[in-house]
């Protein structure tokens, strides 16, 4: 008797443990999620940089002739017209030159007529008409020179642009063909000057595509291309110069705006791919993602984050390709959640 008591007992017990269970697992409310698949996918790491908006034509402007520089008008950041004078000689050294040249010009042209003259009266010889001739050709070709180099004793701006930067002052002395100006072309073309790393500037190619982004103009983007790799590294940060040229469309742009680019290099590799809202407790580049077993429990798994590319994930390492994981909703899990899944991937 008192056997079938205790017997009576455990089954008792037993029978309100499993009640408390199936209460507990009724009042568990299941957390709606949305599910995609772990992807494959050759997508390209993007490089991030930031630099300074330049005028794509860029043109070192100096003169024909060496001399003291006399005036200096151009100032540097200012937008001028084409033909503005914006530096000149001191022309002490080079008028005697022209005026000379002139001379001898003049005197060779009344010469030539004299004997040209004589010449149809059967005075002059053919030889005194040839010589003649042969002075005045002269005497053209350096008053040619003179001139020229007159001419290029002043610089003017070659259209419309705007001054960068002044590279030589007033008084200074300048040998010939030495910049003293470093004009901007204003032709509707503007690039970004940014640095890059040596481990990033082997990744990339002359055109690959750019997204930019500028502070003044937060809401715009503009696409662009890479244009000039440089082949030293800038010996002040040991980082690659590289120029990216884009269009502006109606935006008027100055120069020194600063804006920050997203290179897209041509080479491409091919990565496991989660969506980007998939990851939780990110941290630098560990984080999860969630999965499920048969009894629609989730259950988490770490990933190793390779780089973060607009929308998308891409993962160093992870789960295999083809896992089942949580995307909308994910943020709301814990280990062991009871979910119910809408979107589910067979």
């Amino acid at each position: 008797m008192k056997y079938i008591r205790v017997l009576g007992f455990i089954l008792l017990i037993f029978l309100l443990s499993c009640t408390s269970e199936q209460m507990e697992t009724k009042s568990e409310k299941a957390q709606q999620i949305e599910v995609e698949k772990i992807i494959s996918k050759q997508i390209s790491q993007p490089i991030f940089a930031s630099g300074k908006v330049i005028p794509a034509s860029e043109k070192k402007l100096s003169f024909k002739t060496g001399g003291i520089i006399k005036n200096i008008s151009a100032k540097e950041g200012t937008a001028v017209k084409k033909g503005k004078l914006l530096a000149s000689l001191d022309l002490s050294e080079i008028m005697p030159g022209y005026d000379k040249a002139l001379n001898g010009f003049e005197k060779a042209k009344r010469d030539f007529e004299r004997v040209k003259n004589l010449y149809a009266d059967s005075v002059a010889s053919l030889e005194q008409y040839q010589d003649g001739k042969t002075a005045l050709d002269v005497a053209e070709s350096n008053l040619a020179i003179a001139s020229f180099n007159l001419e290029n004793s002043k610089i003017v701006a070659p259209s419309d642009g705007v001054i960068l930067k002044k590279l030589a002052e007033e008084k200074e002395i300048v040998n010939q063909g030495m910049p003293v100006i470093l004009f901007g072309a204003n032709d509707g073309n503007w690039s970004i000057k940014v640095g890059v790393s040596d481990k990033n500037i082997v990744r990339m190619g002359m055109r690959d595509s750019v997204s930019i982004s500028l502070d003044v103009h937060p809401d715009k983007k503009f696409s662009g291309e890479i244009t000039v790799m440089g082949s030293m590294a800038n010996p002040y940060n040991g980082t690659y110069d590289v120029e990216i040229e884009f269009q502006p469309g109606d935006i008027n742009l100055r120069q020194g705006y600063i804006g920050k680019v997203t290179i897209y290099p041509s080479e491409k590799y091919l990565y496991k791919v989660i969506p980007l809202n998939s990851l939780v407790e990110g941290s630098g580049k560990s984080g999860y993602v969630f999965t499920y077993n048969e009894n629609n429990r989730a259950k988490k798994l770490p990933v190793e984050v390779a780089f973060i590319n607009e929308n998308e994930i891409a993962l160093k390492d992870g789960p295999a390709i083809g896992t089942p994981i949580a995307s909308t909703g994910a943020q709301y899990l814990t280990d062991n959640s009871l979910i119910n899944i809408s979107g589910k991937q067979e």
